[in-house]
């Protein structure tokens, strides 16, 4: 399965999620709900339990949309620069390390590198930038 497919299915799940009421996801009340209901809502909340206890896994993809990577990056990397004394272009330099982020991950993908942690690849694309004299310098 490939992102793309991976990501619609959790969207289709994700969109199911409103349709369970309170009532059909709540814990068995021995049985006194089910009287008050006609056959319909009872088919209904039948089928909105099958459908909630088939759901395995709920996902969500957030990178860039609720986390303002980009943004966090630049705010930090300026403020370290100021109190660090340096002359550096704080945007430029968020711009290069996620410019190494498909080419790091590709690298473990391909098998160049053994399985590694983010943080590690992280560490590699940062020891890359100092291969480029003048990166993010005004």
């Amino acid at each position: 399965m490939d992102r793309r497919n991976f990501l619609g299915a959790a969207v289709v799940a994700g969109g199911a999620t409103p349709a369970f009421s309170r009532q059909a996801l709540a814990a068995d009340d021995g049985g006194t709900a089910a009287h008050s209901m006609n056959a319909a809502e009872l088919a209904l909340q039948t089928h909105r339990m099958q459908v909630a206890n088939s759901i395995h896994m709920c996902v969500f993809d957030t990178f860039g949309t609720v986390a303002d990577w980009r943004g966090s990056v630049i705010a930090e990397v300026e403020e370290l620069a100021r109190r660090k004394g340096w002359d550096l272009d704080a945007e430029a330099f968020a711009v290069a390390w996620r410019a190494q982020y498909g080419p790091s991950r590709n690298r473990v993908r391909t098998g160049d590198l053994p399985w590694t942690k983010l943080d590690d690849l992280h560490l590699w694309a940062k020891s890359s930038w100092r291969e480029r004299p003048g990166l993010g310098t005004r």
